[in-house]
């Protein structure tokens, strides 16, 4: 009998070290999969938006080119509650009113189907943003030293990839001596110094700004948290 119970003993033991080690590989193999996909996301100019659970994000992202992103997106926001989640999130002062009444502006005009007026307004509201979370003049080094502080396994991870990618590639350089380059996504030096062709610019563009900001303010409270 006492051999059983041994025997018992280290069998329970090694069930619980395999099950503990399958469950922490299950887990970094999905942080790795959802950075993968995150990433994949704001390279085609779509943050993660914070109100959806990892499946949702990953079905929004997951194996689409930049055209079927845009659709899926769309249709995601053209649902009333998603759209409502992230107007009430941006309005409900969580940058401490300071963009409040540019972005009381910006909705109407979205809604009333004036979106063109809110693209050059959204980038600067995002790069203002940008620079009251990391404090810093050179955004890109801070974002990631963020990122390096943020704890081996935690979600937040996968979103600040996902945030920095879109912002490097959304303000990359316009490079205009280049001929006959364009920007695969709609960018902040194209707009705001005044070479874009506005003609090309649809909802979908101002729609993908208003997300990028959804995006931010989570990171904004993940920052101010002290990324635990």
């Amino acid at each position: 009998m006492s051999d059983f119970k041994d025997f018992s003993k280290v069998f329970k033991e090694q069930l619980e070290a395999i099950t503990k080690q399958f469950k922490e590989l299950n887990i970094e193999e999905s942080l790795n999969r959802m950075e993968k996909v995150a990433k994949h996301g704001a390279e085609n100019g779509w943050t993660t938006p914070p109100h959806t659970t990892p499946m949702e994000f990953e079905q929004l992202m997951e194996g689409k080119n930049k055209d079927e992103m845009d659709m899926a997106f769309d249709e995601h926001y053209s649902d009333e509650d998603n759209f409502q989640a992230m107007k009430q999130t941006l309005l409900d002062n969580v940058f401490e009113g300071k963009w409040q009444e540019l972005l009381d502006d910006c909705f109407d005009n979205y809604e009333r189907g004036r979106f063109k007026i809110t693209i050059p307004s959204l980038f600067s509201i995002i790069e203002g943003t940008v620079f009251d979370i990391v404090q810093d003049q050179k955004w890109r080094v801070a974002f990631e030293r963020e990122i390096e502080k943020i704890k081996e396994g935690s979600i937040k991870k996968p979103l600040f990839f996902s945030v920095y990618t879109f912002i490097n590639k959304a303000f990359s350089s316009g490079k205009f001596e280049k001929k006959n380059y364009k920007p695969s996504i709609i960018n902040r030096h194209w707009v705001l110094h005044g070479r874009d062709n506005i003609s090309e610019w649809q909802r979908v563009d101002s729609l993908r700004l208003f997300n990028a900001l959804y995006s931010l303010t989570l990171l904004n409270s993940n920052t101010n948290s002290k990324n635990n």
